[in-house]
């Protein structure tokens, strides 16, 4: 059992300083209820240690912890358990109400017995009134800690999901004949693939401090889409300190450049209409150790923010997509801090896997556990590259044997607003693996996307 680094607020919160058992807990039946964890009214082989949070471990074979709850009128709930799995191997938990088994809760590998997350949500059905609720060992016994645990009921989830209106709905997104396969498309694969299978697809165009003139710039690329009758997607990629000195790094000199350049990006969208993903990788690496000091992560919150309302106000029209990085990168709850930090409540929702290869469930997961803690926000994931999902040990610099993904679409309903090629397919990650350096065309990275393709 180790120390734990980070914390859901919404379970956490409740278990600091306590220490007494306690009989009954109540369950909302309209809203998440975070269960205390030291608050348990039995447990056999299964040590709570006391502190802030207080923490379950050494589940040992047949071991549990119990709680008594009452929940009302009862009903369907989702169940998921903050914990952390510091094995190689995933691992499974028993989950009993009163005796009656429910869906097991799935707990794979979190690289560390530091490391919590949620895990995916299962179900549990509790009666009206008094119930107990028992976590226990699964078979083979894998060993858990356990800092919290989440019951939503399905009703209130289900009501955050509209029924229809998705905003990318029915739009039909512009093919960019400059994009980095469309000025490759000449070239031809050895396996009798063409590059112009990726030049035909819709994928985004990609701003950043390269764009002396982000106004006229980004300009011309609306006309192009106004003239043939299709919305563009764009990717805004200028923030200060920019990749942490890694192989995208640059960025605004400044804050006040940044601004300035935002403000002239916004005007040359003006009221037209526009998909927009908003600064991929500043929100994973705002808390990667030694990337930015204390003022630095205040100052891209607050610019961040800034940037969401300029294309607000500047660009009514346009859908606005805060990144919210890939499922391997931070856990949910903590990417749901961050976002809503950096003013996702007044953007469109977040986007999942840019410039990543994550496989679509993954993300799916991922999208729809930051939604349970950013009031419902809608997602898009970026499907350019993850055909055949990412390699074990998840690599995202040019992984060996990876393939194109679904092509952009929007959906109509739901929480999931569409898939759309925020990566440009065939573009380098950075000088490793053999690759370019980033940003750069590759034939042989191309080649291989198209002859793994999922359409």
């Amino acid at each position: 059992m180790r120390i734990l680094q980070s914390c859901l607020w919404i379970i956490c919160a409740l278990a600091l300083g306590a220490t007494a058992r306690a009989q009954v807990m109540p369950v909302s039946s309209t809203s998440a209820t975070g269960l205390n964890v030291a608050l348990y009214s039995s447990a056999s082989r299964y040590t709570f240690y006391p502190g802030s949070p207080a923490i379950w471990g050494d589940l040992q074979e047949n071991g549990y912890v119990e709680y008594a709850l009452s929940a009302g009128a009862g009903g369907t709930y989702s169940l998921q358990l903050y914990y952390s799995n510091g094995t190689p191997t995933s691992g499974t938990a028993t989950i009993l109400v009163s005796g009656d088994a429910q869906a097991p809760a799935s707990l794979a590998s979190t690289g560390g017995w530091s490391n919590f997350q949620l895990d995916t949500a299962s179900t549990v059905t509790l009666p009206a009134g008094r119930s107990i609720l028992r976590i226990a060992a699964g078979s083979p016994v894998q060993a858990f800690n356990l800092a919290g645990i989440l019951l939503t009921p399905l009703a209130t989830a289900a009501a955050q999901v509209p029924a229809a209106g998705n905003p990318l709905f029915g739009m039909k997104f512009f093919v960019n004949s400059y994009s980095a396969a469309g000025q490759n498309s000449w070239q031809g694969c050895s396996n009798g693939q063409s590059i112009g299978k990726i030049a035909a697809q819709a994928q985004s165009t990609w701003f950043g401090n390269w764009n002396w003139n982000p106004a006229g710039d980004v300009a011309t690329v609306m006309q192009s889409a106004a003239a043939s009758g299709t919305v563009p997607i764009l990717t805004v990629y200028n923030i200060v300190n920019r990749d942490c000195g890694g192989y995208s790094s640059g960025g605004a000199a400044n804050a006040g450049a940044y601004r300035d350049w935002i403000d002239a990006f916004a005007s040359g969208i003006g009221s037209g209409q526009a998909v927009i993903v908003l600064e991929p990788d500043s929100l994973t690496q705002y808390n990667t150790q030694g990337c930015l000091n204390q003022g630095q992560q205040s100052e891209r919150l607050s610019l961040l923010q800034y940037a969401i309302s300029s294309l607000k106000q500047n660009a009514p029209n346009a859908v606005v997509y805060l990144d919210g990085g890939p499922p391997n990168g931070i856990n949910a709850a903590q990417m749901a801090k961050a976002l809503t930090g950096a003013g996702v409540s007044q953007a469109a929702g977040f986007a999942v896997n840019v410039s990543n290869y994550e496989s679509l469930q993954s993300n799916v997961d991922y999208g729809n556990k930051i939604s349970r803690f950013t009031g419902g926000k809608h997602y898009v994931v970026d499907t350019s590259r993850n055909g055949v999902g990412a390699t074990w040990d998840h690599q995202w610099c040019n992984p060996a044997n990876r393939g194109l993904g679904l092509p952009s679409q929007g959906m109509a309903s739901g929480l999931l607003d569409g898939y759309l090629w925020v990566q440009n397919p065939g573009t380098s990650d950075g000088t490793c693996n053999g690759g370019p350096p980033a940003g750069q065309f590759s034939e042989p990275i191309a080649c291989t996307l198209l002859q793994n393709s999922a359409f």
